[in-house]
């Protein structure tokens, strides 16, 4: 080659070489030094007080290398009018250019620095570092080109090996709303467009600042932070995040929250999803710790942990999961009830689908434990355990169903109404299910039940119930049915009583149904029936308050009649009760009585009163005309026998029927107390027989009564009321008893009974005329005696025997001090007695029980039922022995009153 070829070489060289640098002096260095001065410039004419400032820059072609550092900006702030900073510290970001030529992407790293940034956003404008942005109308019409599709046959990858942001600074404002966020760092990895493999994100950030004052007030008291730590997924096709996040110290103040405080929330396994079918969002366990919220004016609340485990979203198909959602140590204060807490509540295993439209939810469990409230006015109420099992609901078919809802351990103290305190061991309810929720539902109730139920009032006693037990509940708005309840063991105390004055060992109602017109009921059957009556000495019943006579304003009061509307004298339809009737169940064990003890009578009286068979026919309030059969069996004593049958209704108010009454066996010195008032006699021995035939007509009473006073010995004890009678009957009392009595110490008398039923007439006048014709056959008698001297002495002697407590007086039982059995030497001695008995059946056996002064003093108040045990026990070893006409001997055993003596013995005597 030529020197001047190769001069002309040199040259070109050498002036591309120079042009080359030129060009890249001037594209590389000048343009983007005189563009970012041009920037710089151009900032400042937005007015005064902007300024900015660049301190470094740089731009490398090969490498991708772009770089700014030292960034700084000031602008007035329009509302407070200082100076606001903004600016970054360093701006890295390496591209591989390379990569354009394939369609790629390619930014190997970018990292920020330290940036400052503000942003406000008003009605017009968008102000991001100090520039003015105008907000456009979001009316404006898309322009076809914005709306052009791609063509392109391939698309573009975008790849990312590392982005990092630390220590940057953000402040945002709008109308109602500023937030400041510190940055401590945000970093990336391995972002690839087309690869479906995991994007390492980490977040480290500090909200510093939260002021909302639309709606409500909200701001922020102290800065929290927040954490991720996770893996992002085709960010750029169906974007999908897998997470663990934490926020810490959330402390907030507001009008509607007076403060919020929430020690820790933390979020771990989170896994969402995006696609075009919809949001799928789940998160393996969600934990609050230590929250303490307080409400204005109304209180405040703190809970110690929440936790909810395995939450599952998937909106796509509209169906949702959560595995367990927990909550421990609540306590409210003030927040509608005075003091609350809840030691834990639990809710497990529950699955919703169709959440978008018309939900269906079933939760496995729900629990509760250690739930305790301070009511306002209404006392403290405490409950150990609750739970829910097996709810189902679901809107789309209007239906839902309980398997189980149980609660134990309830307690009540101070409550409203007077009660001093109420616990309960259990309550439950199986097998719920309702229909038709939406229009009118209807509902139905396995099994309800209670057990173990205690209450007790201030002032009017308190009640126990083993167990209430309701099963075969439906119904709807107009309708009720219930197939049977029963209650076991129901006892109600008086005041101050230790003793129940009532008391149901069981009780049975079935067929149960209520609707707008009436209740009708099947058969009601119990067993066991105790009640204590005690009439006190102001003659009112313990327990049962006395009622208040009327007022005179309320006895005074009249009505208007121009004031009356025809729905005011229209007659109202009555509601209806219907019941089959009720029936005493059960044996001997548990047979029903009455103890009955009259504090109102000198001496006091004790008595127990045993129901034998108690049952009546159907009963309707519809129809009271109708009769109702009835049989009623009680006694007394082991012997006694009081009987009631017949059929009785209402009719024009009144009772309407007829009845048999008859008491057979009728220990009488037993209820003196009563004898003495009526008749001013007291009985030393004697048991009475009642036969009585009774007819309620139009009003009208009929019928009669026998009686029969068997082998009785009478003594005055009330001269005034042996004075009154006797001046109703128009001859002296005792005469008339004396003429009465037969030589057997039998008194008989036939009471006719007639009149009205308000004001009845109990035959005194025929009463009167067997008294006259007895006294004639007595002075016949008489006369005949003293005819036939001298053995007329003799046999007024005998008779003047007869009036004495025995005719005989056989051999006594002696007993060692407070001993009340019989001992095998008594029994032998009671079997010739009973032997004895049995061939002469016109014998009359008188059992008399003596005390020692010694036994009245050991046994106290108590000396008189002991006694009565002593010649109980006589006549039960003698009352089933039957005589020669095959009839058993109690009837004619007849139990004196128990008295005080020497020493302790069983008198007998015929």
């Amino acid at each position: 080659m030529s020197s001047s070829a190769s001069r002309r070489i040199a040259i070109i060289s050498a002036v591309t070489l120079v042009t080359f640098v030129v060009l890249y002096i001037a594209i590389f260095w000048a343009v983007p030094k005189f563009g970012l001065r041009y920037i710089e410039q151009e900032y400042a004419k937005l007015g005064d007080g902007y300024q900015l400032t660049i301190g470094d820059w740089g731009i490398s072609p090969w490498n991708g290398h772009i770089l700014l550092k030292d960034v700084d900006a000031q602008y007035p702030s329009k509302s407070t009018g200082k100076q606001v900073e903004v600016g970054l510290d360093k701006l890295a970001l390496n591209v591989r250019l390379a990569s354009l030529f394939n369609k790629e992407i390619h930014i190997q790293q970018a990292s920020l620095h330290g940036l400052r940034f503000n942003g406000k956003q008003t009605s017009d404008e968008l102000v991001l570092a100090g520039f003015p942005i105008p907000l456009v109308s979001d009316d404006a019409p898309v322009s076809a080109e914005e709306t052009a599709s791609d063509d392109s046959s391939s698309p573009w990858i975008f790849l990312v090996d590392s982005v990092e942001f630390t220590d940057n600074t953000i402040h945002w404002k709008q109308e109602g709303l500023s937030v400041g966020v510190y940055l401590q760092s945000i970093t990336l990895s391995q972002l690839n467009s087309a690869s479906h493999a995991a994007v390492p994100v980490t977040i480290d950030l500090t909200v510093k600042e939260f002021n909302l004052t639309e709606p409500q007030a909200m701001a922020l008291e102290k800065p929290l932070t927040f954490t991720l730590d996770g893996s992002l997924y085709d960010v750029f096709t169906n974007p999908r995040l897998t997470a663990n996040s934490v926020v810490n110290d959330l402390d907030i103040t507001g009008d509607a929250l007076k403060s919020l405080v929430l020690s820790k929330l933390s979020l771990d396994g989170v896994d969402a999803s995006y696609s075009e079918a919809g949001v799928v969002f789940g998160i393996k366990q969600l934990s609050l710790n230590n929250l303490v919220t307080e409400l204005p004016e109304q209180g405040s609340a703190e809970l110690g942990d929440f936790i909810v485990d395995d939450v599952q979203v998937d909106l796509a198909n509209a169906t949702a999961a959560v595995g367990n959602i927990k909550a421990d140590n609540l306590n409210t204060t003030d927040l509608g009830v005075t003091k609350a807490a809840l030691k834990s509540l639990g809710m497990y295993s529950i699955t919703a689908k169709n959440i978008t439209t018309d939900p269906a939810v079933v939760v496995t469990n729900i629990t509760l434990t250690g739930a305790s409230a301070d009511l306002p006015e209404q006392g403290n109420v405490q409950l150990e355990d609750f739970s829910i099992d097996n709810v189902d609901v679901d809107l789309a078919t209007a239906v839902a169903s309980i398997e189980k809802i149980y609660a134990g351990n309830f307690t009540a103290a101070d409550v409203a109404g007077g009660l001093e305190n109420v616990t309960l061991a259990s309550l439950g309810w199986e097998n719920i299910n309702v229909t038709e929720l939406r229009t009118t539902p209807n509902i139905t109730l396995q099994k309800f039940g209670i057990t173990d139920l205690s209450a007790k009032h201030l002032t009017d006693g308190n009640m126990t119930l083993a167990s209430l037990t309701v099963n075969g509940v439906s119904g709807g708005t107009d309708y009720q049915n219930v197939e049977q309840v029963d209650v076991k063991e129901l006892n109600v105390y008086g005041a101050n009583s230790a003793v129940p004055l009532l008391s149901l060992q069981e009780y049975h109602i079935p067929d149960i149904a209520v609707n707008q017109i009436g209740l009708t009921t099947g058969l009601h059957t119990y067993a066991g029936l105790v009640a204590t009556v005690t009439r006190a000495a102001n003659g009112n019943i313990i327990g049962i308050p006395a009622s208040a006579p009327a007022t005179a304003a309320a006895a005074g009061q009249t009505v208007n009649a121009e004031s009356l509307t025809e729905d005011d004298v229209a007659p109202s339809k009555a509601f209806g009760v219907r019941i089959a009737g009720v029936k005493q169940i059960g044996d001997d064990d548990n047979v029903s009585q009455v103890h009955w003890t009259d504090e109102s009578v000198s001496p006091v009286l004790r008595s127990d009163l045993r129901i034998y068979e108690l049952e009546t026919g159907p009963v309707d309030t519809a129809n009271l005309e109708t009769a109702i059969p009835m049989t009623i069996v009680t006694g007394l004593d082991t012997y006694n026998r009081i009987v009631l049958k017949g059929a009785l209704g209402l009719k024009n108010d009144l009772p309407e029927g007829e009845l048999t009454f008859t008491i057979d066996q009728l220990n009488l010195p037993a209820f003196n107390s009563y004898v003495v008032q009526a008749m001013g006699y007291r009985v030393k021995k004697g048991m009475l027989k009642v036969d009585a035939n009774i007819t309620l007509h139009d009003g009208q009473l009929g019928g009669n009564t026998d009686i029969l006073l068997k082998n009785s010995k009478l003594e005055p004890a009330d001269e005034d009321t042996i004075n009154r009678i006797s001046k109703q009957i128009a001859m002296p009392l005792d005469t008339a008893l004396s003429v009465l009595r037969d030589d057997n110490n039998n008194i008989k008398l036939e009471v006719p009974l007639s009149g009205d039923i308000t004001d009845p007439d109990v035959g005194i006048n025929d009463v009167i005329n067997q008294i006259s014709t007895k006294a004639l056959k007595t002075a016949t008698l008489y006369y005949l005696k003293q005819s036939l001297q001298p053995y007329g002495a003799f046999i007024s002697l005998a008779s003047f025997a007869g009036d004495q407590l025995f005719a005989v007086r056989l051999n006594d039982l002696e007993y060692v001090a407070l001993a009340t059995e019989l001992t095998d030497k008594q029994k032998e001695y009671l079997d010739t007695v009973g032997k004895m008995m049995s061939k002469k059946t016109d014998l009359e056996l008188q059992v008399c029980p003596v005390v020692s002064n010694d036994e009245a003093n050991q046994w106290g108040e108590d000396w008189f039922n002991y006694a009565q045990k002593r010649s109980g026990a006589v006549k039960a070893y003698l009352a089933n022995v039957k005589d020669k006409g095959d009839n058993v001997l109690s009837s004619r055993i007849s139990l004196c009153e128990p008295q005080k003596g020497d020493k302790p013995l069983v008198i007998l005597g015929v």
